[in-house]
């Protein structure tokens, strides 16, 4: 299955630890800087590459990250963990679009979107995983047409580079094509890829 690598997007690149669910390291990047680290996605060993279904994301797996973005914890069950002074600090150093990733409870990547602070600050408020969509210029809330809600756990923040993490119990397919999620695709070659997942998640029922 080829892939290719969008011309006119921004690109997230994420390394991620194969042993620590919160160990990552983000770069906003372009279709060159994706191109120099994906070039020979084996040469490293031990290192696993995914691609999602925009192909406008990736993770690079590999065994441990020298040095993982520091993540602040500031939502659990419900329940802020930071003073509300401190969270509006937080929130409001953040870039009018930034990545939120949601992950399962067991760590596994879910999907990459973009929101804003509002979109974070509902989040909290419904535990639902809620993102921006920059095609409809709205408020998305995941499932909400589908009923493939994200059930939130935690929330954590890395303030440099700027994106937040979902921990949310999936249900359904967190993919608008059908799968567990939307890094389905693990790469072999610099511009192929083979799909890992057998099946979809209705098909496995």
């Amino acid at each position: 299955m080829k892939i290719t690598i969008p011309d006119s997007k921004t690109i997230v690149a994420m390394e991620r630890s194969r042993n620590k669910k919160l160990d990552f390291t983000f770069h906003i990047a372009d279709q060159f800087f994706l191109k120099g680290m994906i070039q020979n996605p084996n040469s490293i060993t031990g290192t696993k590459v995914y691609v999602d279904c925009d192909e406008d994301a990736y993770i690079f797996e590999r065994e441990h990250l020298e040095k993982p973005d520091i993540l602040t914890q500031f939502w659990r069950e419900g329940n802020a963990t930071l003073s509300q002074k401190e969270l509006d600090r937080l929130l409001e150093q953040a870039p009018a679009l930034f990545p939120i990733l949601a992950i399962d409870m067991n760590g596994i990547p879910l999907m990459l979107a973009w929101g804003k602070s509002d979109s974070v600050r509902y989040a909290m408020e419904s535990g639902n995983g809620t993102y921006f969509s920059r095609s409809r210029n709205k408020k998305w809330i995941k499932g909400e047409e589908s009923g493939h809600l994200q059930n939130i756990s935690s929330i954590y923040l890395s303030v440099d580079p700027y994106y937040i993490i979902y921990e949310t119990d999936q249900i359904g397919a967190a993919c608008h094509t059908g799968y567990y999620t939307c890094f389905f695709r693990r790469m072999v070659e610099a511009d192929e890829a083979v799909v890992i997942y057998p099946n979809k998640v209705e098909e496995s029922k």
